[in-house]
């Protein structure tokens, strides 16, 4: 059976990379960050990457979004 996602990163080690995108902006280094975490999930072996993309981009059909 599938499992919840679950999230890489712990919620302190997302919160230290925001402060260190705060620290780079507070020093001009950059003006903005997009900072984003990666959730892992196992998947039934008959449901194919595919088709869980297209149903993703069915209820969020982000314009960068891609399968690799």
């Amino acid at each position: 059976p599938a499992t919840r996602p679950k999230p890489v990163l712990s919620r302190d080690e997302f919160m230290v990379r925001v402060e260190r995108a705060r620290e780079y902006i507070a020093a001009g280094d950059i003006y903005q960050a997009n900072l984003s975490c990666r959730f892992d999930a196992d998947r039934p072996q008959a449901l194919k990457a595919e088709a869980l993309y297209r149903r993703l981009r069915q209820v969020n059909p982000s314009p960068f979004a891609c399968l690799l």
